[in-house]
């Protein structure tokens, strides 16, 4: 999976591009915005190729959100189906799917780790 990497001199941080696929087989692209190259991720979007959106409310519109599941569920770094308004997002745990991967470097964030073709966040963190 590519990932484009780029400094801003006006004062916005980090910005990366990391592409990843989900178990659904969608093709996806995660845009990472970070305060410094070594931060946490401060923002994210989330866009998938030809994927359906769920169905939103008409103040809300459909987008994607990388969640990662509790710990009863092996803190697997998940794709999901959301609605967003302004920076919230909302979802059901039914509507997400495992981040596949073949390698660590398809695990979008740093910290994750490629176990059984599922992304894993150790203990919760991933970024």
């Amino acid at each position: 999976m590519g990932v484009l990497g780029a400094c801003s001199s006006s004062g916005e941080g980090v910005k990366e591009v990391r592409n990843f696929t989900d178990s659904e087989g969608r093709n996806c692209q995660a845009s990472l915005r970070r305060d410094s190259a070594h931060a946490p991720a401060a923002s994210e979007g989330v866009s998938c190729d030809g994927a359906a959106a769920r169905q939103c409310s008409t103040e809300s519109t459909p987008c994607f959100e990388l969640s990662v599941a509790p710990k009863e569920d092996g803190y697997v770094l998940r794709n999901c189906s959301a609605c967003c308004l302004g920076t919230a997002s909302s979802f059901f745990s039914a509507d997400c799917r495992p981040v596949a991967c073949a390698s660590d470097a398809d695990c979008v964030f740093a910290l994750a780790t490629c176990e059984a073709g599922r992304c894993v966040c150790a203990n919760g963190e991933c970024e």
